[in-house]
């Protein structure tokens, strides 16, 4: 089965996902971060694209609520 992989604003966001998987990824997050540009692209297109998926927007923003809002 071919996998896919999400881009956010041409970096990659998450990677090795199936396209139900990604189609349902790239609609819910289109809703809530509608100023950036979602795609979904085969896992063979990501070559050379810069792994965002520790420094993106929804990484940066886990690692802060989670210092910041930590009991």
């Amino acid at each position: 089965m071919p996998k896919y992989a999400l881009l956010e604003n041409g970096t990659i966001h998450t990677i090795n996902l199936s396209l139900s998987d990604a189609n349902e990824m790239k609609e819910r997050h289109a809703r809530i971060f509608d100023t950036h540009t979602w795609e979904i692209v085969p896992m063979q297109s990501v070559n050379g694209l810069q792994d965002n998926s520790q420094n993106g927007f929804l990484a940066r923003h886990r690692r802060n609520a989670i210092r910041y809002h930590r009991p």
